[in-house]
């Protein structure tokens, strides 16, 4: 038996994660003003002698890889990705970026694009930056691992 597809590894889309928060903060500006209101089942209560619905959880924050997620396998950003981090940011949800590449040219295009305000992890975790390219955090190898080496 095949499963059904799972629309969080559409990789041509670009970031799972941005994917994930599209769901989470509606369709794009345009297309919401589109849609027509459905009114919504109404929910048993506990007040009401049903049991109460379980509470979604709250996303707080977007975390995203760089490689195959926020950029596409061309090292672009899509528009859909793009918008989608816009759309997040609007509604309170920040994304950062968490990868092991290099902090390198590519974040002076895309980093204000994005208005990105948190900082970035990068290097496996060796380095963060904040939105400003300053280092917060540095984990440098034991000079003597390296003379062995």
């Amino acid at each position: 038996p095949t499963s059904p597809p799972n629309p969080f590894l559409h990789q041509r889309q670009g970031c799972r994660a941005l994917m994930h928060a599209q769901r989470a903060v509606g369709p794009p500006l345009g297309a919401r003003a589109a849609q027509q209101r459905m009114p919504r089942a109404a929910v048993p209560s506990a007040s009401s002698g049903g049991s109460a619905a379980p509470a979604r959880p709250t996303i707080r924050v977007i975390a995203t890889d760089v490689d195959g997620t926020l950029l596409n396998s061309r090292q672009q950003l899509s528009d859909a990705n793009e918008q989608a981090v816009k759309r997040a940011a609007a509604a309170g949800v920040p994304l950062f970026v968490a990868t092991g590449k290099a902090r390198g040219p590519w974040v002076k295009e895309f980093f204000p694009r994005l208005q990105l305000t948190l900082p970035g992890v990068f290097m496996q975790g060796l380095l963060i930056y904040d939105a400003d390219g300053n280092v917060l955090y540095e984990r440098e190898m034991d000079h003597d691992v390296v003379r062995d080496v």
